[in-house]
């Protein structure tokens, strides 16, 4: 909403700057109250396996922003490969030696621990489907403002406090496994909504989809933290917790640059077979300023365009709630203590 409000009064690229006083804000008030009482030992740093495994995950994040772009640079996403691939070994030999590796290679002997963070992958990367795109689907499709079109994640913020606060309940009645059965695949029922939704639909039903996806990522996501932690022994939670953060965001960013891909796809198949619609054209149809410069003709198959891209990733971020449903019925779901 803060956002959709900045567009709106300001220019977007105000939104940038908003994170700044909140983050000066937060680091006062840890500054000011944080007061962690530990014993201190002195361990070496693993330079070796931190600055592989930083180039390795930049390179690879690279590839994939890359490939969502129109015009695809081919031999740099060559190079970029080859860089990820080259220094990904270099890290897991560097771990191999490490005196306290960065990230204990055991970690990844734990079938239960690496099913969760599957599930985590599958999670944020729907998450990032629905956080980034909604707003689009409601602007460029249903014809709302930047505001209106942020408004649209508000149900989602609301009911994901409500699950959170609430699932501790349905873990104690049928456990964390059915938990995590339950909130997925409400989940997927968001999904299967969005996808159902008609091109003419009322901007309302994001409200609705948000407001159920937020419940069910309420429900996944304390359950899965948790059960991270509680997936490997006392001494490597720090390692576990670090990888399963680095994993999340992975999933985000990698899953949204896949999405951006599909979606050019249909762009240039749009504009392939109606010349009079352009890229440029199909990323303003989004811009409640820039719509009063569009031909009001080429409004309609513009936001059909777009309507149909909104379709294919509604699918394809559905399709990952799935495969997270298979890996939750392949985890053993023990206990790194067991």
């Amino acid at each position: 909403m803060s956002g959709g409000l900045i567009v709106t009064l300001l220019d977007w690229r105000w939104v940038f700057f908003i994170n700044i006083p909140i983050g000066i804000y937060m680091a006062f008030i840890v500054w000011k109250n944080f007061d962690l009482k530990t014993d201190h030992t002195k361990k070496s740093i693993d330079f070796a396996g931190s600055a592989s495994l930083s180039i390795a995950v930049i390179a690879i994040m690279l590839l994939f922003q890359m490939m969502g772009n129109a015009v695809i640079n081919l031999p740099l996403l060559l190079i970029l490969l080859v860089v990820s691939f080259l220094f990904f070994i270099g890290f897991y030999f560097a771990e191999k030696r490490a005196v306290d590796p960065i990230v204990p290679l055991e970690l990844f002997k734990n079938p239960s621990f690496i099913a969760k963070n599957i599930m985590f992958f599958m999670q944020y990367g729907f998450f990032g489907f629905y956080t980034n795109y909604l707003p689009t689907w409601g602007q460029g499709v249903m014809g709302a403002t930047a505001l209106v079109g942020g408004m649209v994640l508000i149900p989602s913020a609301i009911m994901l406090v409500i699950g959170t606060r609430n699932v501790n309940h349905l873990i104690q009645k049928v456990g964390e496994k059915k938990t995590i059965y339950i909130g997925f695949s409400i989940m997927v029922l968001g999904a299967i909504f969005l996808f159902s939704l008609p091109e003419h639909a009322s901007i309302m039903m994001l409200f609705v989809a948000t407001a159920i996806l937020g419940t069910a990522f309420g429900i996944v996501n304390i359950t899965l933290q948790v059960a991270v932690q509680e997936s490997v022994a006392k001494h490597l939670i720090g390692a576990a917790t670090a990888v399963n953060a680095l994993l999340r965001t992975m999933g985000t960013t990698l899953v949204l640059s896949g999405l951006s891909i599909a979606l050019n796809r249909t762009f240039t198949e749009a504009t392939a077979h109606n010349p009079k619609l352009t890229t440029t054209l199909l990323n303003q149809i989004s811009d409640a300023k820039a719509l009063k410069n569009i031909p009001v003709n080429l409004i309609a198959p513009l936001r059909h365009t777009l309507f149909n891209g909104m379709h294919l990733l509604a699918l394809i971020s559905g399709l990952l709630l799935f495969i997270a449903l298979f890996v939750n019925w392949l985890d053993p779901w023990k206990k790194g203590l067991e």
